[in-house]
């Protein structure tokens, strides 16, 4: 990830001698399916649709197909699973593609809505999306999770990053209050899971 994530930079910065490009949406904007990613429909930007869209069709993939047992089984114990039957290996590629499409979807909107786009914009999201997910209830271990849980996470660190501006607290502490709860969060994790498992013995 560090490797394409340099060699975009430096191969931007040999290029065009900057990372941040304006105006990108006025040919976009010609496109009829542009309006798909702008606005705020009945009041909320197109943003939140999507998010609520995804969240909707991913739980019902998760909670009631076959490929979203694939997905807990992988993640759980990727060995049993494989010998169960079940193509791990293609689930994970399967996965990565799809967390890429999204980013991907994301990207668009951000560039429709604001009309630029900079290499530098997204870096250290990784340990947010990471943060989301265990805030909203999934193991680091992996095979226990809900994309509903990930899903309220977001909106959490969302709703700290705002509060934390608006208070007039200095957003440089966002970091150690995002590490503060992705900490709590792992280790009531494990307290709960460690009582479920003295319950179940």
């Amino acid at each position: 990830l560090y490797i394409l994530r340099g060699a975009t930079i430096a191969i931007t910065r040999q290029v065009t001698n900057v990372t941040r490009f304006s105006g990108l949406d006025e040919p976009a904007l010609k496109d009829p399916l542009a309006q798909l990613f702008l606005g705020a429909p009945l009041g909320l930007p197109v943003s939140v649709w999507w998010w609520v869209f995804f969240t909707l069709v991913f739980s019902f993939v998760l909670l009631r197909t076959r490929w979203g047992n694939w997905i807990f089984a992988t993640g759980g114990d990727p060995v049993a699973a494989r010998n169960s039957g079940v193509p791990v290996s293609r689930v994970k590629v399967a996965l990565f593609v799809l967390t890429a499409l999204l980013a991907a979807l994301l990207s668009l909107i951000q560039v429709l809505n604001t009309g630029s786009a900079d290499v530098l914009r997204g870096q250290t999201k990784e340990l947010e999306a990471i943060a989301a997910a265990v805030i909203g209830g999934c193991f680091l271990t992996g095979g226990y999770g809900s994309v509903l849980g990930a899903s309220l996470g977001a909106l959490t660190l969302g709703m700290v990053q705002q509060g934390i501006f608006f208070t007039g607290i200095n957003t440089d502490w966002y970091l150690s209050f995002l590490g503060g709860m992705v900490l709590g969060s792992v280790l009531l994790n494990q307290f709960i899971r460690r009582r479920a498992w003295e319950a179940w013995r």
